[in-house]
């Protein structure tokens, strides 16, 4: 019995919706509420379609299915109380939709689609459907926008949209489809998700997002953000993104990050950015800080006029590596957490004003790093292959691997003695000094020096023979030779003859020219001898006698590198090449060519198979003549 008085209730719903009978307003219009305002004298209900071409208002809370204004029509609340209108299905409008004196609400079950003015105070959208929202260009969508707590499915934006007012998603979803954009001007946008699909958000006006999700979005314009935003899928900033006024904290970015125009602190606060993955600033980056994921790889690059302003770096512990694809240029912080930094072939590392680098290893593969700011420092560092340009302050001890050259000024930071190491050939084509305190050298390879020395201390050290090319002199007050021998007595020979006197472990000098040229060792307890250190006008660190022609082999990339990496070389004629990986121990690894091969440039891949982590060496050998590289493998 229940369940046919239920068939039967649903019949009499379907039978009202199906013969929804179509009210048009009377040419003279009214109160919504009179039936002298309706042609036919009918006042509209919760199933009638409605068609409003006159001046029409409601005073309390009225009801219809369909809405349309028509281009004579004015819907509006009247001048004496709040006014609501529920639309249970779509809404049109080629007139004016506007308040009374207070404001007018309409609630709209469907779709909205605007060609002329709709102005109310607030337009709530209400259903179980998705709807979409299009309002024609030079049509006025002055209307904060609602959706209600209870409706269900997406705000589709299927064409080009521009709405004035706020927006409120209360958790739902706003989708602008592919190939269209959205116009918000003086919006506050809240609560919900915006599905950008890349296309363009324009921000007009005071606009800002709170509480909201972007995702794929590219925004223009001045654009705020507030409490808890957060972008997806990648962020594109076109002009400003800064945070509104008053507020502050942390907003995290899924995806890259492409700047090209200005990410600004605003109103005194600060605020930073939290990104997993790659960064590409064309324009200018100086909110609080930009912190990098440091699970992730994360690629930075940048234009000419690209400045990173702000803190950039890996958390600290967490690891993670950075990969420099051009040169950047930063002014204030860069800092790895005890993570890395990779540069890739023509990539320069700039440093003006504040701009400092610390807290872990970089991989310059022969790069330049030019600092010229007033605050500008290294420390806590390790970095290999390493061209330092400009004035370079050491703040803290410093590991150089892979050889250093100093083209302009090296020095401590003033305040505090400072010890570096130095493996490989130190070239130094600038000045070495101190700066107020002491600066000393732990020399464990070759020393070419083509300019000034005046730094407090050089103590060259190791186990393997060393070349010091003192060119017009060095100004070192302790020059100091190492034996590395553990027991003595001991006794220093130049030339193979002993000197008078020098029976200690070390061997310092006050000052070298060229009285001091001479092949130097020491002698140990039992005749342990140490390594051969020459003294002459120039060093000769490869022993290999130049050639009118001769190949090349260039450094390999990426290094350090996870699964593989790459290895180029340029032959100049025809012949047979051979080029193979080794181990530290000198052990072959692998062969990557034994073949006679054509002139010219030549890449091959290495991706070892079972190979540990570690070092690797990969060697050439083309018409009598042999090159080195070394490579890094992480696993």
């Amino acid at each position: 019995m229940e369940q046919r008085i239920s068939i039967s209730l649903i019949l009499i719903f379907a039978a009202a919706i199906a013969s929804a009978d179509v009210i048009t307003s009377a040419p003279g219009g009214g109160l919504w509420e009179e039936a002298d305002s309706w042609i036919g004298g009918q006042v509209p209900g919760a199933y009638d379609d409605v068609l409003i071409a006159s001046s029409i208002q409601v005073r309390n809370t009225a009801e219809c299915l369909g809405l349309s204004v028509l281009s004579t029509g004015i819907l509006a609340g009247d001048n004496t109380s709040y006014a609501t209108l529920i639309a249970g299905a779509s809404a049109s409008n080629e007139g004016v939709i506007r308040d009374g004196i207070v404001y007018f609400t309409l609630m709209v079950g469907g779709d909205l689609n605007n060609t002329g003015d709709w102005i109310n105070r607030d337009t709530i959208l209400t259903g179980s459907e998705s709807r979409s929202i299009i309002s024609a260009p030079g049509a006025l969508l002055a209307t904060n926008i609602e959706l209600d707590e209870t409706a269900e499915g997406d705000v589709i934006v299927s064409e080009a949209l521009r709405i004035e007012g706020g927006i409120d998603l209360n958790g739902g979803r706003m989708v602008v489809e592919p190939g269209n954009s959205l116009t918000l001007y003086n919006c506050a946008f809240t609560q919900g998700d915006l599905l950008c699909n890349n296309n363009d958000v324009i921000i007009e006006g005071w606009s800002y997002f709170s509480w909201t999700v972007l995702d794929q979005a590219v925004l223009l314009g001045e654009v705020e953000i507030s409490t808890a935003t957060s972008f997806t899928g990648g962020l594109t900033v076109m002009d400003t993104l800064q945070n509104s006024s008053g507020s502050a904290g942390t907003i995290p970015i899924s995806g890259g990050l492409v700047n090209k125009g200005l990410i600004t602190n605003h109103g005194g606060y600060g605020w930073s950015i939290t990104l997993s993955g790659d960064l590409r600033n064309d324009g200018i980056i100086n909110n609080s800080g930009v912190f990098l994921d440091g699970q992730s790889e994360h690629h930075l690059s940048g234009g000419s006029e690209g400045l990173f302003d702000t803190f950039v770096f890996l958390p600290e512990f967490q690891g993670g590596t950075i990969v420099a694809d051009t040169d950047l240029h930063f002014s204030d912080g860069l800092g790895f957490g005890g993570g890395e930094m990779i540069l890739a072939p023509g990539s320069k590392l700039s440093f003006t004003g504040w701009g400092s680098m610390g807290s872990g290893t970089v991989y310059a593969n022969g790069n330049e790093i030019h600092m010229d700011g007033y605050g500008s420092t290294l420390g806590d560092m390790v970095i290999d292959e390493a061209v330092l340009s400009g004035r370079v302050r050491v703040l803290s001890p410093m590991e150089f691997t892979g050889g250093l050259t100093v083209r302009g000024i090296f020095e401590n930071r003033e305040y505090h003695d400072h010890e570096i190491s130095v493996e490989g050939l130190l070239l130094n084509e600038g000045e070495i000094k101190n700066e107020i305190h002491e600066l000393t050298i732990h020399l464990l390879g070759d020393l070419e020096n083509r300019g000034l020395m005046s730094c407090a201390q050089v103590l060259v050290e190791g186990y393997y023979d060393q070349r010091i090319g003192v060119g017009d002199g060095i100004e070192v007050p302790v020059f100091q030779l190492e034996s590395w021998l553990t027991q003595g007595p001991f006794q220093w020979f130049r030339n193979g003859l002993p000197l008078d006197g020098q029976t200690e472990s070390t061997l310092s000098f006050s000052a070298l020219g060229a009285d001091d040229y001479g092949v130097y060792h020491c002698e140990g307890v039992g005749g342990a001898l140490s390594r051969n250190i020459f003294i002459d006008e120039y060093a000769d660190p490869t022993d290999v006698p130049p050639s009118a022609v001769e190949a090349s082999l260039e450094r390999n990339f990426p290094n350090p590198f996870n699964p593989a990496t790459s290895i180029s070389f340029t032959l100049p004629s025809s012949g047979h090449a051979r080029l193979a990986v080794y181990d530290t121990a000198g052990r072959q690894v692998d062969l990557l060519i034994d073949a006679q091969m054509e002139s010219g440039r030549h890449t091959i891949t290495w991706k070892p198979q079972s190979s540990a982590s570690g070092l690797y060496f990969y060697k050439l050998r083309f018409a009598n003549q042999e090159f080195v590289g070394k490579c890094t493998l992480l696993k």
